[in-house]
């Protein structure tokens, strides 16, 4: 990385902690932009200067509401552009004669509408970086930065904070992927809708986001990229720093048309970008929802040593569904220990299975499961574990009791509540002893919910997290990719 470019990548610190923030198109109208970057900001907790400009209001969200930039008598370390495009060259202007270092430059109609915008985009960089302004944008759906409680984008998303940043080069699937993360509870650290990248672009955020101590983990949404060799040097160094998971839209011909029309962006073939991802360390996802996934398999699962994965379940079928994943993924299902056999023995009927996956018949007691559990761990080997059968059983008796409420004598609603949260109780248990066993051994353990719904980081005991998902193929490919990153890692030491 040249001098230069790390002088700038420096001054990127301005867009995630800055010391006050300036809307221009700041607006009392709920519909506008204006409006949403000021209540979001407000309402997600913000705590330094928010300047609104607007020279026909005078208040806005019970702040001072100034003519111009230059009438703010303090110093402005980031401004949000939201006025129509041919009004942001004056703003520009103003921004330099003030000492703004960074600008996220929300407004539309510059190189995604043809090569008139385009020109205009042109000059309006050029102009920035005459006046030492960083740019990101135009045509960006925002960023966010929690470590300071920034929630600068366009849609009502407030992610609690934690170690995952996304890189979007679209901002309505990116905002998405952060309501999916508030509602799924997984922290994020920073989100940037890059929008045209006429200035800061993939590369140097890339750049940034491996350099960032506060970031463990790096998604990415990508439609195209202009510079295939600089992005493959950006990519290879922070995959060798921490995970990096991509999802390229653009496969198809299809998807390459729709990806210039959204933001001007060249989608390059997707047999060149998939040897890329393979020679940089890249982690590959498929679609938004998996990439949600192995956000959460990366940021609270340890990398597995080895291949070896033990499957315990309570019923049989789905044992067999997660032994064939396992196998057509590549994974291995070591034998069973004599040790842990005659261990299981004591616990179970003569007729269960004496092999890997361990099948529970059906007994729903969490002995029985830690018993498993502690001894593959002991036996050593068992890199990793699956676990069904524990996680939405609670949810399947608490209906079954309630239905049993309704139609028998026997039990009254008091002896149902009961018996509902003692499932609920069993669940958090189980939750704990997987999450110690996994900090204690290195050993990552997957439980898989019989309830259905989306993947979830469950919080258990001091902020721990608990990954738990919805399927046993969602579990497999989750661990499947964290082995082939640590067999990655193991060939960069």
């Amino acid at each position: 990385m040249s001098a230069q470019t790390k002088q700038h990548v420096n001054q990127l610190d301005y867009f995630f902690k800055p010391r006050s923030v300036a809307v221009v198109g700041a607006s009392s109208q709920i519909i506008k932009w204006g409006s949403f970057l000021m209540v979001n900001m407000v309402h997600g907790g913000y705590q330094g200067e928010i300047y609104p400009v607007n020279p026909k209001e005078s208040e806005i969200i019970g702040r001072r509401c100034y003519a111009s930039l230059l009438d703010i008598e303090g110093p402005v370390d980031l401004v949000l552009i939201t006025v129509p495009a041919k009004a942001v060259g004056a703003v520009i202007e103003d921004c330099i004669a003030k000492g703004v270092p960074a600008v996220v430059m929300i407004t539309s109609g510059f190189s995604e509408t043809g090569d008139e915008g385009t020109g205009l985009e042109q000059r309006l960089m050029q102009r920035a970086r005459e006046g030492g302004i960083r740019v990101i944008g135009p045509n960006t759906m925002g960023i966010l930065s929690t470590e300071v409680k920034l929630y600068t984008s366009g849609a009502p998303v407030f992610p609690k904070n934690g170690g995952i940043s996304m890189i979007s080069q679209s901002g309505n699937l990116g905002t998405q992927m952060m309501a999916f993360a508030e509602e799924q509870g997984l922290g994020i650290n920073k989100f940037i809708g890059t929008g045209n990248e006429g200035d800061v672009d993939t590369c140097e955020l890339l750049d940034y986001l491996a350099d960032d101590p506060s970031t463990s983990v790096i998604i990415m949404y990508m439609e195209g990229i202009d510079e295939g060799r600089r992005f493959l040097a950006s990519a290879k160094r922070a995959a060798s720093i921490k995970p990096v998971i991509v999802l390229k839209a653009g496969r198809t011909r299809a998807g390459q048309t729709a990806a210039s029309s959204h933001t001007g962006a060249m989608s390059g073939s997707s047999e060149v970008f998939r040897a890329v991802v393979r020679q940089a360390g890249l982690v590959e996802a498929r679609s938004p929802s998996e990439m949600i996934d192995l956000a959460c398999a990366f940021a609270y699962l340890p990398l597995p040593s080895g291949d070896g994965v033990g499957v315990i379940t309570l019923g049989g079928g789905w044992g067999v569904v997660t032994a064939d994943e396992c196998v057509e993924t590549g994974l291995r299902l070591p034998e069973l220990p004599d040790e842990l056999i005659a261990q299981m023995d004591a616990l179970l009927p003569p007729y269960w299975s004496r092999s890997n996956p361990i099948d529970l018949v059906g007994k729903l007691d969490l002995e029985v499961f830690t018993t498993a559990m502690r001894g593959m761990a002991k036996s050593g080997g068992f890199s990793s574990m699956i676990v069904l059968g524990v996680v939405g059983t609670d949810l399947i008796v608490d209906r079954s009791v309630k239905l049993g409420a309704k139609y028998s004598p026997q039990i009254d609603e008091q002896m149902a509540e009961f018996i509902s949260q003692d499932m609920a109780n069993r669940e958090f248990v189980f939750l704990n002893d997987a999450y110690k066993l996994t900090k204690r051994t290195g050993i990552p353990i997957i439980p898989v919910s019989l309830s259905g719904g989306a993947t979830k980081a469950y919080t258990i005991e001091n902020g721990g997290k608990v990954v738990v998902f919805t399927t046993p193929e969602k579990a497999v490919l989750a661990i499947a990719k964290l082995y082939e990153y640590a067999r990655f890692r193991a060939r960069r030491q």
